[in-house]
């Protein structure tokens, strides 16, 4: 079954009528209001975009590896990344061209295969050696770096309440836990270096307040990150439309229940 196409733009504008509700509220404005509605919608973005897990991770890194060595291009020495196979099995290409697998996939040798150099011509046994050495050697790093990596596309979000100085352990609600956002603001980029991916402004006074939020992960429309803003925005439009419609704004009891976030930065202000 298809999942449903969602309007980036009816959902926005579905959003913005919502929030005119919220705007509504007796004893609050609207830069209050928007700082309250910007931190759930960041922690939920955040919470809800994807990371790999750690076996896909230790894959990619070790393909990475593979193809630094240039041990995956089907010339000489092959080492299987795991991708579809145990990693580690490696394939030397003979003088007549075909395959032969010469060690298993923790790298030793197969049956046939003893290591002794009058199995193989001399040049092809130092090849194989000196490619196994450079991956176990190359191994570690290559893992820890792709580990480290791991929540870089949630930490885009972060970055944009960390501009804001919104702390997103402190807004309530949200699908993100503490240990996802302190994984989240550690990562580095594969390459060891630290990136700004993220980045929001907040204007405009009590009467009239504007947000802008911009994610310049690179890869954020290819992993579907633009997709799941608007998902979030529909969504809470449709929160906010559904208490209005309940009478849960007639109440300071009721909207502490249904928008304890809100309270919160009020609380902010007024302190």
């Amino acid at each position: 079954m298809a999942r449903p196409v969602i309007d980036a733009t009816a959902a926005s504008q579905a959003y913005a009528r919502a929030f005119r509700h919220l705007a509504q509220l007796p004893g609050f404005d609207e830069r209050t209001i928007l700082r309250s509605e910007v931190g759930i919608f960041l922690k939920t973005w955040a919470g809800e975009t994807k990371v790999a897990t750690q076996a896909k991770t230790d894959t990619r890194s070790r393909l990475a590896l593979l193809r630094r060595l240039e041990l995956t291009g089907g010339h000489g020495v092959t080492v299987n990344a795991g991708v579809k196979g145990a990693f580690g099995a490696v394939h030397l290409r003979t003088s007549t061209g075909k395959w032969r697998r010469t060690h298993d996939p923790v790298f030793r040798p197969v049956a046939g295969m003893t290591g002794k150099k009058d199995h193989y011509w001399d040049h092809d046994w130092w090849l194989l050696r000196d490619a196994i050495a450079q991956v176990k050697t190359g191994l570690p790093a290559a893992l820890q770096a792709g580990r480290g990596a791991v929540g870089l596309n949630r930490q885009s979000v972060v970055q944009i309440a960390d501009s804001l100085h919104i702390d997103l352990g402190s807004v309530a609600g949200g699908r993100l836990s503490g240990q996802g956002l302190a994984k989240a603001r550690a990562a580095l980029a594969s390459n060891g270096r630290a990136y700004r991916n993220g980045i929001g402004t907040l204007t405009g006074d009590q009467v009239r307040a504007y947000a802008q939020l911009v994610n310049t992960l690179p890869y954020n429309t290819k992993i579907g990150m633009d997709r799941t803003a608007a998902n979030i925005l529909q969504r809470r439009a449709s929160y906010i439309v559904r208490a209005h419609r309940l009478g849960v704004f007639e109440s300071a009891a009721g909207v502490a229940r249904a928008f304890p976030n809100l309270l919160a930065v009020r609380a902010a202000f007024n302190s």
